[in-house]
């Protein structure tokens, strides 16, 4: 690594003297000078490629500069509690922000001791800031040395800081001197709060992230050669502008639930909330522009119940009519209940299991199973059709019937009135777990892809309800797809004309992630692998750190950092294992286990935040010889294959005839 120059105060002299030959410290409390001085620096902070390989010497006056202008933002945003603002939430709001802007300016102090080799020196500065973080795993830097610090990651964290935050901060900033826009300014901090927020966050994971995790390799590095060979990057329109606009008109519906639930908010009585919801869909709709800065300020703030009722919107009645109505028709559409099957997993167990170091191993435990005599009952035909809300629950989607033998033909009358029953067995189905969160929808709400495939493949889906989160915290919701795995395992050929001899996996966000857990407990306790795995944009990695593709979070409306976050807390229940738990986090499967993994089928949107989830897993299988394929949609975001819908974006149907093609591809695959 290239060696700094010694002197270093005088270096910044000079450096800043160049830069600004009528710098005068003393005018730095006089705030339109201060504003002046700040905009100027940040004309001078270098904004550089992601390609780029900078000197030791350009980093660090980076980050000096960087680190000035902190001290100078933050002086200036205390000038304005004291001298200017009178509203308590406006003044609250700005506090907020210095309080990350502090502990930003730590870090880049931190990071420049790192540069003057201030460990070898035992600088009392730099134990200091080290002791002042040595308990917040989140803010704590781990780098000791230069050889230590992941430039990559440093070089971008320093380009969304300067570019995409902190300078929006200044202008918003001057924004209420010029005009004494109170209010204009308290929206505004609500957002940028939240990016700084998250910024600050992960930018200790981004310095200490290992050089050789493969979004910091050169894309001509072999690993990333070898991740494109295995790709499809697809345009879904000639016009990217047409993406985007399509995504953000889609997205409307999104900002006004947003919108409608920030005002409902500020109501107690439910009659008046009830008028609420009805007046602001009307005056939201009309005013988009109003919707987007009440939808930016409300993704910044909420909290877990908020955001269990904007994702939750399409299972309220009337949108969930609205929404069938335009999807495609399905002749069977059966829900049924069932018991659990073998003893459940519980966080004691997997706690035990990381504890005693083979929760990522193969051990091939016998299982204990549970229930034998309600399950092996001949009555429970009839039963598992009664619902139950204590039992788990399975939506079965058939374009053909399901029914075994006469003697249960009455059971189903309802649902194959007038038609001739096939009793061919079905030897194929789709198990499918259903994306949300984990806090949100279900089996019902993503019917606008899985009817296409019960019609165009011909064999049954099984849409697992699994338990939601926060009320059912992890590994509940693992349990019921277990649960769900062993039963169609072992009875579902007791109650209908299937005899499963392969199965495919498909999940999208959550559900990919319960898609990529459910195969690896299949694998670890050596009972039936999948056949296949199609997962959409899945979630692999619910440790909040450093990842470019994340940066999308910072102005998505369907997945935001604010989302992220609050999903990843409800699911979770923080044990110790919670970082290296690969049944939360799928990433972090031993290559023990990613070796015996089936075939994997990956949809994804350039724009998606959890992009790197699907590159980081094809780089594992592709490492363990497996055989792997990623379709990357240019310019679509998280979702998509939800998109498809009356009122929706109409490029996303070539998502699901994609996602079909995909399915028959996993289908036919011999099984292993």
């Amino acid at each position: 690594m290239e060696k700094l120059c010694a002197d270093y105060e005088q270096l910044d002299k000079e450096i800043l003297d160049a830069i600004f030959p009528i710098y005068k410290p003393s005018n730095l409390c006089e705030e339109d000078n201060l504003l002046g001085h700040v905009d100027s620096l940040f004309e001078q902070i270098m904004t550089v490629d992601s390609h780029q390989q900078l000197t030791i010497d350009e980093f660090r006056l980076n980050c000096t500069l960087i680190r000035n202008t902190l001290s100078d933002l933050i002086q200036l945003m205390n000038n304005l509690i004291h001298k200017y603002i009178k509203s308590n939430c406006t003044i609250h709001r700005i506090q907020y922000a210095v309080n990350y802007l502090v502990v930003l300016k730590d870090l880049y102090e931190t990071l420049l001791e790192i540069f003057a080799d201030s460990t070898e020196k035992s600088s009392p500065k730099f134990s200091d800031l080290l002791a002042k973080y040595q308990d917040n795993e989140e803010f704590r830097l781990k780098a000791r040395n230069i050889q230590d610090i992941n430039f990559f990651g440093l070089q971008h964290m320093n380009h969304v800081f300067t570019q995409d935050t902190l300078k929006q901060i200044i202008r918003i900033s001057h924004h209420y001197l010029s005009n004494h826009d109170s209010q204009a300014l308290e929206e505004k901090l609500v957002v940028y709060n939240s990016h700084l927020n998250i910024l600050v966050r992960i930018f200790a994971s981004a310095i200490d992230m290992s050089q050789q995790d493969i979004i910091c390799l050169n894309k001509n590095h072999l690993f990333w050669r070898q991740i494109k060979a295995i790709s499809t990057y697809t345009k879904l329109s000639q016009n990217s502008d047409q993406i985007s606009q399509s995504y953000y008109n889609f997205m409307k519906s999104i900002r006004i639930g947003h919108a409608i639930f920030l005002k409902k908010s500020k109501f107690k009585n439910s009659f008046m909330r009830d008028i609420i919801f009805i007046s602001s869909s009307v005056w939201y709709f009309v005013l988009d522009g109003r919707a987007k800065l009440r939808a930016m300020e409300h993704m910044c703030d909420m909290q877990v119940e908020s955001a269990m009722s904007v994702m939750g919107m399409v299972e309220k009645p009337g949108i969930k009519h609205l929404i069938e109505f335009g999807i495609t028709s399905i002749k069977h559409n059966i829900k049924i209940y069932i018991d659990p099957v073998v003893s459940p997993l519980t966080l004691n167990y997997m706690n035990k299991q990381f504890e005693q170091g083979i929760l990522n191993k193969i051990t091939n435990e016998p299982l204990e199973y549970v229930n034998k005599s309600i399950h092996y009952d001949i009555k429970q035909h009839k039963s598992i059709l009664t619902k139950d809300k204590t039992k788990l629950r399975i939506r079965i989607l058939s374009s053909k019937s399901l029914v075994k033998t006469n003697q249960f033909q009455q059971t189903f009358s309802q649902s194959i009135k007038n038609e001739t029953l096939n009793y061919d067995t079905f030897q194929t189905i789709i198990i499918h777990f259903h994306g949300g969160g984990f806090i949100s929808m279900s089996s019902s709400s993503h019917q606008n892809y899985t009817r296409e495939w019960a019609n165009q493949l011909g064999i049954p889906i099984f849409s697992v309800d699994y338990s939601l989160a926060p009320k059912y915290r992890y590994p509940q919701a693992v349990d019921d797809c277990w649960q769900a795995y062993h039963w169609i395992l072992s009875h579902l050929q007791y109650h209908f004309n299937i005899q499963p001899k392969k199965i495919i996996l498909a999940g999208d966000s959550a559900g990919g992630n319960l898609c990529c857990a459910l195969t690896g407990l299949a694998i670890k306790f050596g009972i039936k692998v999948p056949d296949g795995l199609l997962l959409s944009y899945p979630v692999l990695d619910l440790k909040m750190k450093y990842s470019p593709s994340h940066m999308h979070g910072l102005e998505d409306f369907l997945l935001n950092h604010t989302l992220m976050d609050i999903c990843i807390d409800a699911y979770t229940n923080h044990p110790a294992s919670y970082e290296f738990d690969p049944f939360r986090s799928p990433n972090h499967f031993s290559d023990e286990i990613i070796s015996k993994f089936p075939p994997v089928r990956i949809l994804v949107g350039s724009k998606d935040p959890l992009l790197d989830h699907s590159h980081r897993l094809a780089h594992s299988l592709i490492k363990n010889q497996r055989n792997v394929k990623i379709i990357v949609y240019e310019g679509m975001s998280h979702g998509f294959l939800s998109f498809y819908m009356l009122g929706g974006m109409k490029e996303s149907a070539k998502c699901i005839e994609d996602s079909i093609i995909c399915l028959k591809e996993l289908i036919s695959f011999k099984n292993q």
